[in-house]
């Protein structure tokens, strides 16, 4: 049993960490159901729909900039990145990742409390088992993750992946830049790319940071049984801080 406590839940959202200012989460999965039931029948008998995900977060109101208020309010009805990690960002640690857009913004107040917030967001891809491979981190020279990460069920998958990328803030001159691919292996030793596995380049020249990335291969891709990500990094005194981590469809 690996059972862990609350209390050491990440929340990062389209590349802002919003952890110290959350205290619920909360991630909803459903298919739809059509009757087929007919006369003379005896129980229902149904055939499975559209399979659906939703998300949720909750905590305290804060008018800063990269809080709160300010990062939720911005997401309101435009595509989001999220990523729930209910044990801790650490090498290896399974959560949640979404794609979709956020459709709700609340803001609470009593007379005898703090001011709260609470947001829900649709996903537009379903929610995705991730597992970490890099903790956040600040990337300032090229390299890979120093361990790969193996398949849980172990051996290779046929089922198709994604890979989420958030990328929190950069510093340094010169137009710093970062590439991030995937990267498997059958042993845990030789790794190689794995085709469709590089995200769009991480730099202020694409205005995508603070930002999220979702990439996602075909239905039926495979991926080898142990993954990575290397990432190559240009500029001066350059410093990226990012989390990356992926899915094995099917999980």
């Amino acid at each position: 049993m690996a059972v862990g406590h609350g209390k050491d839940t990440k929340v990062f959202v389209s590349g802002y960490d919003l952890t110290g200012y959350l205290n619920m989460s909360s991630t909803t999965m459903n298919a739809d159901l059509a009757e087929t039931s007919t006369f003379g029948s005896t129980y229902k008998s149904f055939v499975a729909g559209l399979v659906d995900s939703k998300m949720s977060l909750g905590g305290f109101f804060d008018p800063t900039a990269g809080a709160t208020d300010a990062v939720l309010t911005s997401l309101l009805g435009v595509d989001a990145y999220l990523t729930v990690l209910p044990q801790g960002d650490a090498l290896g640690k399974r959560g949640r990742g979404m794609y979709g857009v956020e459709v709700t913004y609340e803001i609470t107040t009593g007379l005898d409390g703090a001011a709260e917030i609470s947001m829900e967001a649709q996903s537009k891809a379903g929610s995705e088992a991730v597992l970490s491979n890099t903790p956040k981190s600040d990337l300032q020279t090229t390299g890979n993750d120093a361990l790969g990460i193996t398949n849980p069920s172990g051996g290779s998958t046929s089922t198709g992946w994604s890979a989420f990328l958030q990328a929190f803030s950069i510093a340094g001159t010169s137009s710093p830049t970062c590439i991030v691919v995937l990267q498997d292996s059958a042993d845990n030793s030789a790794f190689a790319d794995v085709s469709g596995g590089t995200f769009a380049t991480v730099s202020t020249a694409n205005a995508n940071v603070p930002g999220g990335q979702r990439i996602t291969s075909a239905a039926g891709a495979t991926l080898r049984q142990y993954t990575r990500f290397k990432w190559t990094i240009t500029g001066v005194s350059p410093h990226f801080w990012m989390w990356l981590g992926h899915c094995r469809k099917g999980w």
